[in-house]
This record gives C-alpha cells, structure tokens and sequence, in this order.
C-alpha cells in the first residue's frame, strides 16, 4: 500500500484475532455478517480503513476444479479464503503461501482501489469485456483469473504478478503513485 498510496501519515495495521465462526464454507453473505458482528473501526474524517478477513474455510460455491481464493465485497472489505489457499500451497509444484497469500491480497486490495473500472476512472480503456472489473492484460495482478484457480497459472515461475502499465496509470490519475 505504501507503494501505490500517497498516505504521508503512514498506513497503520491493527490486527484481531477471533475465534473461528465454525460456518465453513461460506456465502459472502454470512462473511458480511460476521464482519458486521465484529468490525469496530471505519472510515471517519481523512482517515481510510479496510477490512480484511482470513475465513478458515472456502466458498459454497468452491468445486474440485473451481475455486475462489478471495474476494472484495464492499468498498473496503474482502476476505481471504485462507483454507483455500493453504491447500493449494507450499507443496511439490505449488506456489509459496507467502507469494499466494501477497497476490490475492494486492488482488483484492486493486478492488477496493476502484480497478479496474470499479470506480478509478481508466485512463485507457483496458477492462475485460468478458470478465467485468477485471483487466484484459493477462499478465497484470487485476486479470480475472488472479482471484480464483487460474491464478496458479498465472504464478508459475514463482512470480507475484504485478499491475500493469494501464493499472498503475489509473492509480496515478486518481491521486496514487
């Protein structure tokens, strides 16, 4: 966030700790919930906050073959499928959970940032027709498949994808760096 914001005050990272909901796998609707239940700081004034949580499950939507890994579902909340994203790293042939877990947050975090089309006006049009708020650079963190299964395609090699060059302009335009 220090990278792509202009937060001279710093950026502040509380973090809690809570049981687990016991509910898993999740709707986005009971993650709504138990944000609701548990959140306490939002924004006020100048001061910006989000919310993130490690869900200890997947989706109901999640099959052998398709999955999602995380998902932003409110101007400054997403969740991270964190079972998810366990199994699916750190074995022979998988990415590191470190680099993973980085992709989908960064991911997530391009959403609440209003990537792509999602509220930062695009300074050249490169949204995805067939995959909505998602860049059509298949290389770029904001690809469509960068919040699912597909993003361990995207991964091979042991790299983190970054924002491309459209990405990043649209953050600059809209008073990022």
């Amino acid at each position: 966030m220090e990278a792509r914001l202009n937060k001279p005050g710093g950026i502040t990272i509380i973090e809690k700790e809570i049981a687990s909901p016991g509910m898993a796998p999740y709707d986005i609707n009971e993650i709504v919930q138990i944000e609701s239940t548990i959140r306490t700081k939002y924004n006020a004034g100048n001061i910006l906050t989000m919310y993130l949580f490690f869900a200890d499950g997947g989706t109901t939507t999640d099959t052998d073959s398709q999955f999602i890994l995380g998902t932003a579902y409110r101007n400054t909340s997403f969740v991270m499928y964190e079972s998810t994203i366990q199994n699916l790293s750190n074995g022979v042939g998988e990415p590191n959970r470190v680099d993973l877990e980085t992709t989908v947050i960064l991911h997530e975090l391009g959403h609440l940032l209003g990537l792509t089309n999602l509220g930062t006006p695009m300074q050249t049009n490169h949204e995805d027709g067939a995959h909505p708020k998602h860049c059509s650079n298949e290389n770029c963190l904001m690809y469509w498949e960068a919040e699912g299964s597909g993003l361990l395609g995207m991964m091979l090699g042991g790299n983190v994808p970054q924002l491309d060059a459209n990405c990043l302009a649209d953050l600059e335009a809209n008073g990022g760096k």
